[in-house]
């Protein structure tokens, strides 16, 4: 298990790709119901469960999507196993480091607001990089043309959350 959490890490700290990750339907499996679970925690942070709910099960539908999607373009459905895993693996990882700074944002005021709103842009851009970094590896396409997809990817899930969560009045 230790091996696994490093090799995590280590895929969000772009020094390795998919294809070092096992292929295993049931660790794909396993990462995608904790992708799911930790997004609900998130999401939970500043919603009700229910729409909480809503929103990790779009997103997760929406990561798992992107990634077959562009390897059925690519004519790769043979790396659909390790480029979800190693989506839904990167994504856990951020969740977890994201989640306390939600917390934090979530009562805060003033400068600690500031800084908690920076540190979850940084997170944004982290996980876009990652995105781009998997995509690029999964589906042999320059880092630039990954990066559009991860874009797209980003603002796509920013847009259905902000159409299902309401935005407070006042």
């Amino acid at each position: 298990m230790g091996a696994f959490i490093r090799l995590s890490w280590r895929l969000c700290t772009l020094e390795v790709t998919p294809q070092d990750l096992h292929y295993s339907r049931s660790l794909q499996t396993l990462s995608i119901a904790a992708y799911f679970l930790l997004g609900l925690a998130v999401n939970a942070v500043f919603q009700s469960w229910g729409i909480a709910a809503v929103v990790s099960a779009l997103d997760t539908g929406l990561l798992i999507g992107i990634a077959y999607a562009a390897l059925w373009v690519r004519d790769m459905p043979q790396r659909a196993t390790q480029t979800t895993t190693a989506l839904a693996v990167s994504g856990v990882v951020l969740g977890l480091i994201a989640l306390p700074i939600y917390i934090a944002l979530r009562d805060a005021t003033g400068i600690l607001l500031d800084i908690n709103s920076l540190l979850s842009l940084g997170l944004v851009i982290w996980q876009i990089i990652i995105v781009a970094h998997i995509l690029r590896h999964a589906l042999a396409v320059p880092f630039m043309a990954a990066s559009v997809i991860s874009l797209v990817y980003a603002i796509v899930a920013y847009k259905i959350a902000n159409i299902l969560i309401p935005t407070p009045v006042g």
